[in-house]
């Protein structure tokens, strides 16, 4: 991801995170259950201008996830 999706600005990059370290979106069923494990490996980018963050990732794909 090259340009900010808030301001428009191309000072993005991903946080830095310590070594061997990932961000986990976490999922959680209807009765509130967490789903230890079960969840989107992300990274978190930000700009340098705005200092807005978002996450992102390549492998997540729109709509509902088959069963």
């Amino acid at each position: 991801m090259n340009k900010c999706p808030f301001c428009g600005a191309y000072n993005v990059g991903p946080m830095n995170l310590p070594e061997g370290q990932h961000i986990l979106l976490q999922t959680v069923n209807d009765d509130g259950n967490i789903n230890i494990g079960a969840g989107y490996k992300v990274d978190l980018v930000a700009c340098g201008s705005c200092k807005n963050m978002w996450l992102h990732s390549d492998g997540i794909t729109a709509g509902k996830p088959e069963v």
